[in-house]
């Protein structure tokens, strides 16, 4: 009995110190992987990477790797797997997720072609515990798809009073293919909205949205690089449809089921007063 009771505490002190030496080893540090491809996915031997820092304008930012401070653009080149990779000093201190989607402002569950008006959503959301970033001016510049063109309601041709002020953010910038937006930072999630009107059909590059405070440049973000299809013709499937099947099936049902009962009804309303006659 006394020598499971010395296993069980001999086991538990390599137990813990186990624990300890583990949560005491220093933390990998923070890597990025760059990789280059061809249009045919194949990996880019010899390609020029440069990484800049934000804004890309100052010469006097670093970017700090984990072998020391470096300038704000440092240049290298793919290896054989078309990798460059960057293990850096310091934990972003600093956490911003920019997201952009461009869905059908019709019904965002059918596809564009060309003379659609299409919902452009933009979403600034920052990493909990970051208060003293969460509020001040900032600004959004956006750039659009070659195959669609922003709408500005306030011209003539496209006025809607009710989209011309609800939509203005301060003051929104229109340009000949995108927006700036600049406004005041007062949530961790922020979304802004505006339209663009499909003009080519095709599949293009969707540029990502950039974020930035106005004078806090050091916290900025972007979004994922993608890209977009506009189609020629409309493409509604059995899914996309599949809520407004459900709904007539259902009022369909009730009209039925109403239908049998008022005639149940009626047909024991007939019998009871034919009884009453007799």
């Amino acid at each position: 009995m006394n020598k499971t009771i010395y296993s069980l505490i001999l086991l538990s002190l390599f137990a813990g110190l186990f624990v300890f030496l583990q949560s005491c080893q220093e933390p990998n540090p923070p890597e990025a992987i760059i990789i280059v491809q061809d249009e045919d996915g194949q990996p880019v031997e010899g390609a020029m990477v440069v990484v800049k820092a934000a804004p890309s304008d100052s010469s006097h930012t670093v970017v700090y790797l984990l072998s020391g401070p470096k300038l704000v653009a440092d240049t290298s080149w793919t290896d054989d797997s078309g990798q460059v990779s960057y293990e850096f000093k310091y934990q972003a201190i600093y956490k911003v997720e920019v997201t952009k989607t461009i869905t059908n402002a019709q019904d965002g569950s059918y596809n564009l072609i060309p003379g659609d008006l299409a919902l452009v959503t933009v979403t600034i959301n920052f990493k909990e515990g970051n208060d003293d970033q969460k509020t001040g001016y900032a600004v959004i510049e956006d750039h659009l798809p070659s195959g669609l063109i922003p709408v500005n309601f306030r011209m003539l041709n496209e006025y809607d009073q009710e989209v011309s002020y609800s939509d203005n953010y301060y003051y929104t910038e229109y340009l000949t293919d995108g927006v700036i937006i600049p406004f005041y930072l007062r949530d961790n999630k922020n979304t802004f909205t505006y339209k663009a009107r499909v003009i080519n059909e095709g599949t293009f590059s969707n540029p990502p949205v950039f974020f930035s405070m106005m004078y806090r440049p050091d916290i900025w973000g972007r979004s994922d690089f993608s890209s977009i299809n506009i189609g020629k013709d409309r493409i509604i499937s059995s899914t996309q449809d599949y809520p407004r099947i459900r709904g007539i099936l259902w009022i369909f049902l009730i009209i039925t089921i109403s239908s049998v009962g008022i005639s149940i009804f009626t047909k024991h309303v007939l019998k009871k007063r034919q009884a009453n006659k007799i």
